[in-house]
């Protein structure tokens, strides 16, 4: 995919708390801000957990339902706002697929799933992949299974603290990945600040994904180091302000600069 601006993507996960009502709302609000995608998270919890880790029956509560994926789906579509998720589990991706989802994230603690990935990237659709706990091999070797069938692929630096505080952003990453992979690259922002992922623009990051609530006051384990619309909204504002800043190398005098 080729991105003529900065491709926002609003992180919903399962801030949704298991109602579709919400979820609905939240796309509006998404859209509203300025989000070019609205992403959600698709897993079984019993698939991640075994069934006496309490973690299992938390996440139970905040899973999405097969059954909304056609709904959401068709509902962002009229909302004019793209639909995708990152999927856990081969039958997940295979959902995503029916429903004719064109971008699939690969998150962060599946980075050393290779049979997921491979799974997911023998698909041929656009594919995002988080970087957050792993070494700059581990990307590699992610990046070589996806490349054996395509190399629709944007990689994003992220680092897995919620909230992550600014020293270990270490957005500098992204030189190192321009440098190593001729990719698209992009920013999976934990933060609690409009600016870092501002910053990451700057620095050549055609994507920004950034956790998205209606209010962090809401129960679940993800609204509170989520963004509320009206600083996402300024956040998108900054990204644009950005993007109309960068320019390019070239040092000339302008037209309209006076002597």
């Amino acid at each position: 995919m080729n991105f003529k601006n900065t491709f926002v993507i609003a992180e919903i996960g399962s801030n949704h708390n298991n109602n579709l009502n919400m979820a609905k709302k939240m796309i509006i609000a998404a859209k509203k801000c300025g989000a070019d995608a609205v992403k959600f998270q698709l897993f079984k919890s019993e698939k991640l957990y075994l069934q006496k880790d309490p973690r299992q029956k938390l996440l139970a509560k905040f899973q999405v339902d097969p059954r909304w994926v056609s709904i959401l789906k068709k509902f962002a579509d009229k909302k004019k706002i793209i639909f995708f998720a990152s999927p856990f589990d081969n039958e997940s991706v295979d959902l995503l697929i029916k429903n004719g989802i064109k971008i699939i994230k690969i998150a962060s603690p599946e980075i050393r799933d290779d049979l997921l990935i491979e799974h997911i990237a023998k698909k041929r659709k656009f594919i995002i992949l988080s970087t957050g706990v792993s070494s700059i091999k581990e990307v590699i070797r992610a990046k070589k299974i996806i490349n054996k069938y395509h190399n629709n692929l944007a990689i994003l630096q992220c680092s897995s603290i919620y909230p992550c505080p600014p020293e270990d952003l270490n957005l500098l990453v992204l030189k190192e990945y321009k440098r190593k992979f001729k990719n698209t690259l992009g920013f999976s922002d934990h933060s609690l600040s409009v600016f870092p992922s501002i910053v990451a623009v700057s620095l050549g990051a055609r994507i920004i994904e950034k956790h998205f609530t209606l209010n962090r006051s809401l129960e679940g384990p993800d609204h509170l180091i989520s963004m509320e619309p009206k600083e996402f909204k300024q956040m998108i504002q900054g990204i644009r302000l950005a993007e109309k800043s960068i320019g390019n190398l070239k040092k000339k005098i302008l037209k309209k600069e006076s002597l």
